[in-house]
């Protein structure tokens, strides 16, 4: 019986650490394969995602991802039911940057199909807002490459440009050359698009020593723009150029290129070679501006048959193009998308504004309590203050006494000394004595007018912060200086005055910037670094010594 006990438990057990060790094994399978696919080892990861299978509904969600993520990148169709699923997982536990990237996989393999319905812009309007406030720049640049194909497509181009630059932001941020190539190659394309060719060709030149970290089907678009770089300038370099993105991809604008260039030297029967080459994968819009030109060519060449029969495919695809118009809604879509988002971060922010306003008030009754002892403290400085500029201005005054007292002597002197020049030249001795006796005023007198001045200076730096509204609650031992270059600079002024009886200097300053300057409270409460309520108090109190 015992025995049978023991087997139980150890059975219970290994089976416990087998499940245990088993979870643990897929989870590091699914870390190795994500991480491969960083570094952009993508068959390494195929081969490592082969040998897992999910256990858990985390792991099958985080496995559909990286399996999606990678089908995408070798070129294979992603498994949409797939990543529902991860999507539907990642709602219930949210994982920003996996959610992100279910969408954005999932637009994805519209791409692959050849097909752009209006959903794909909704799953990378939904996958752009969730990267927007993480630092993952890689998937962030892939979002806005997937955005900029998507908008060019359906012809926005201007909007086109925008997320090609975003994307090229995010390849330099993640630094990556691969990343910043085909980032280089989406904006050139995006200007080529909007007839910028002086920019496209600047951002060609930037992508020539990335060429080779780009993909050689991708080459083919790189090709396309250096060759429409050269026509016009070099159609040799430009047609040399065309024919090697034909060895990568066949792409409608290769065959255009060549056709242009062949129409140029006169060689019509190439140009049509290439124009039906061109026509067999084009885009609505490509179609009508080829057959425009083709219109054209036949048009000058008297062939009326050619004429007829490509101004009638001109209308029929440019028919097409107003029909698909209708029918899509791409701009509009993004615009609504962030709309919506928009509109729910406001009402998430108005939720964290009353929070905030709730917590400044509770602060607020805090910070009077505290204000009103600090007012406390402050009176008591101010009494001494005012006692120190009451002595200042007192001395200032007892300076200007003995200056007017000297210049009246010191003239006296003068007139004295011309006097006994004009007597007689025997008054020498007494001139010289008189000249040292004035000599010897002027210095004091200068001694005086420095030391005045110095007091007018000290007045006008505290006057012009009161004119200027800035605080001198540091200068408050300056008032009675303040007050001199007042008295002395605007005597006209000094009429405020009149009406109070019992001023302090602190209250002439006051008044100086109440009544003289016609500051208003919060002018005034900035000055003297006091509150608007105590400003109107203040007021209050010097209207009761109104003589």
């Amino acid at each position: 019986m015992l025995m049978n006990r023991l087997g139980i438990i150890y059975l219970t057990l290994s089976l416990l650490f087998g499940a245990c060790t088993q979870k643990s094994d897929i989870f590091k399978r699914l870390a190795d394969a994500d991480s491969l696919l960083y570094h952009g080892l993508v068959d390494s990861a195929d081969a490592v995602l082969r040998g897992v299978y999910p256990k858990t509904a985390a792991d099958s969600a985080c496995f559909f991802v990286l399996r999606a993520e990678t089908d995408y990148r070798l070129r294979k169709s992603p498994l949409i039911d797939q990543l529902n699923y991860g999507i539907a997982y990642y709602a219930k536990h949210p994982n920003p940057r996996k959610m992100a990237e279910a969408y954005y996989y999932k637009a994805c393999s519209y791409f692959l199909l050849d097909s752009l319905p209006d959903e794909v812009f909704i799953l990378l309007k939904k996958a752009e807002h969730l990267v927007y406030d993480i630092s993952d720049y890689d998937l962030k640049g892939k979002i806005y490459s997937a955005f900029a194909y998507a908008n060019n497509t359906v012809g926005e181009l201007e909007e086109s440009l925008v997320y090609a630059k975003k994307e090229l932001y995010c390849a330099e941020q993640f630094g990556c050359r691969h990343d910043i190539a085909y980032a280089l190659i989406s904006v050139s394309s995006s200007f080529r698009d909007l007839g910028q060719n002086d920019s496209a060709a600047y951002y060609v030149q930037l992508c020539q020593n990335l060429i080779d970290d780009v993909s050689d089907d991708d080459k083919a678009f790189f090709y396309i723009l250096m060759g429409e770089c050269f026509t016009g300038d070099s159609y040799a370099v430009a047609e040399d150029y065309y024919l090697k993105s034909l060895k990568y991809q066949k792409l409608p604008r290769s065959y255009t290129g060549l056709a242009d260039i062949y129409l140029t030297h006169g060689d019509t029967l190439r140009w049509r070679q290439y124009c039906d080459s061109a026509l067999n994968n084009a885009w609505c819009k490509l179609k009508i501006d080829i057959y425009s030109d083709m219109s054209k060519v036949y048009y000058g060449l008297g062939n009326i048959d050619g004429l007829k029969n490509s101004s009638d495919s001109a209308f029929a695809s440019l028919k097409d193009y107003f029909n698909m118009q209708k029918e899509n809604y791409a701009l509009e879509i993004q615009k609504k998308f962030d709309f919506e988002r928009q509109k729910t971060d406001y009402e998430r922010k108005m939720h964290i504004l009353w929070f905030v306003i709730a917590c400044l008030i509770f602060i607020g009754a805090i910070v009077v309590l505290f204000y009103r002892h600090l007012v406390h403290k402050e009176r008591l400085k101010n009494v001494e203050l005012e006692k120190i500029n009451s002595v200042a201005y007192a001395k200032i005054e007892e300076r200007n006494s003995l200056l007017e007292e000297y210049n009246a002597h010191l003239d006296s002197l003068q007139k004295h000394n011309d006097a006994l020049l004009e007597r007689c030249d025997d008054a020498n001795k007494i001139i010289a004595t008189n000249n040292q006796a004035i000599a010897k005023l002027r210095q004091e007198c200068d001694n005086l007018i420095a030391q005045t001045d110095s007091v007018l200076a000290e007045g006008k730096v505290v006057y012009d912060h009161i004119v200027a509204s800035q605080s001198v609650s540091d200068y408050k031992d300056k008032y009675a200086a303040c007050f001199y270059y007042f008295e002395k600079t605007y005597p006209e002024k000094l009429s405020i005055f009149d009406t109070y009886r019992d001023l302090t200097i602190e209250n002439r300053i006051f008044i100086i910037a109440d009544d003289g300057l016609e500051k208003t409270d919060g002018e005034l409460s900035k000055i003297f670094g006091i509150s608007q309520s105590t400003v109107r108090s203040r007021r209050s109190k010097l209207k009761e010594r109104l003589s």
